[in-house]
């Protein structure tokens, strides 16, 4: 079966001294075996590695081998590099430098970082992981046999872009596995980031950080993360498309999400309260920010919302949040940040410039989640 999707993809191979020469052709002949499952040409897959160590290496960029016999080719081509294993500031460089527009990526096409490492990378993977998944990469993370499976939890955007093999004769067990997730992979869209964490003005990025690791936050500046926990008051209110496009299957992952997003928050009542409103041609109000006040209380209730079905009446999602979902009477308290984040996987019917106005005029901060199918002028006019 051949993946007919359009999509961007880096491989980012750990060519440490740890690996060792026979190791590392096996990782190439893995890269081969990969590629040949997808469509390489310029309206289908494009494919670009990355090798790192101490140092990282750009190969090839994604637009420079548009066949899947060049790009065999140039795989075959790759020297290994040795040295020792820095993970995270691989991931760096791939964020930074790997998906440009002249290294052949393309507006509205998946962008997928598939990290292949056999060790523990002396350096701190979490935050630059994330800031990643906060450009719209998914990140694949695929351990061989010395593996830290810590680390490549932190790597990997979710448990289904995680994969562990106890050596590397087995990587060929993984490939029809990861064929088939990658090219499932969706385009993501976010306007800033995707955590809304300690600082309101300035959005801190920071996940599973220590006191010795950086972060950098939306105003482009260097901060420290000297907590995994977000212990800064917040009321917030998820607004998620339930609308009949999403898909019962999706609807849930949008759940696991939500889930995931609020442990990284200190649920309390003089914390971070949360609360949940689900739309499609109509809006409900599954709970208020007071409802639930404690993580584990919070995530069953998250459990428990039903998808909805119907249109996508978006605008009509935020003027209904703006006007009802922060009252005295749901927890909003005094002088704390509001905060709605719009997950949505469509193009709204309504019209939602205005009605994010009118919330942000509120006083009400405004983050855009568009997954596969959105509109990005309206999610732009929709983000704070």
């Amino acid at each position: 079966t051949l993946c007919r999707n359009p999509l961007d993809i880096i491989f980012l191979l750990d060519g440490s001294g740890s690996v060792g020469a026979s190791n590392f052709e096996k990782v190439k002949q893995f890269t081969k075996k990969t590629i040949s499952g997808f469509d390489i040409s310029p309206s289908g897959t494009q494919v670009g590695v990355i090798q790192y160590s101490t140092r990282t290496r750009q190969e090839f960029s994604m637009n420079s081998f548009l066949t899947k016999e060049t790009l065999s080719s140039a795989i075959d081509e790759v020297q290994y590099m040795r040295g020792g294993t820095l993970t995270g500031k691989a991931i760096r460089y791939v964020t930074k430098y790997g998906f440009g527009k002249s290294d052949g990526a393309r507006p509205g096409v998946p962008k997928v970082v598939i990290v292949v490492t056999d060790g523990v990378s002396y350096d701190a993977v979490a935050a630059p992981a994330l800031e990643a998944q906060q450009k719209g990469i998914t990140v694949y993370a695929i351990g061989v046999s010395g593996y830290d499976a810590d680390q490549l939890e932190q790597i990997a955007s979710n448990n289904n872009t995680l994969a562990f093999v106890d050596n590397f004769n087995l990587l060929d067990n993984l490939r029809n596995t990861l064929l088939t997730g990658v090219c499932d992979a969706k385009s993501v869209y976010s306007r800033s980031c995707l955590s809304i964490c300690c600082s309101h003005n300035e959005t801190n990025i920071c996940h599973r950080g220590t006191d010795r690791e950086f972060g950098i936050n939306n105003c482009g500046r260097k901060f420290s993360c000297f907590s995994t926990l977000c212990r800064n008051p917040l009321d917030i209110i998820f607004l998620l498309d339930g609308s009949g496009s999403v898909g019962a299957s999706n609807f849930e992952k949008v759940k696991q999400f939500t889930k995931k997003t609020i442990s990284g928050f200190d649920i309390s009542p003089s914390g971070t309260q949360v609360g949940v409103i689900q739309y499609s041609t109509r809006t409900r109000q599954e709970f208020s920010m007071n409802s639930f006040l404690t993580k584990e209380t919070l995530s069953s209730a998250i459990d428990e919302v039903q998808y909805m079905r119907g249109g996508t009446l978006t605008g009509k999602a935020i003027r209904y949040v703006t006007k009802y979902g922060f009252g005295k009477s749901d927890g909003a308290r005094p002088g704390v940040p509001k905060v709605v984040i719009v997950v949505t996987d469509g193009v709204s019917y309504d019209a939602v410039a205005a009605p994010a106005l009118e919330a942000q005029q509120k006083g009400i901060t405004v983050y855009a989640i568009g997954v596969s199918g959105y509109d990005a002028d309206q999610l732009e006019q929709i983000a704070s």
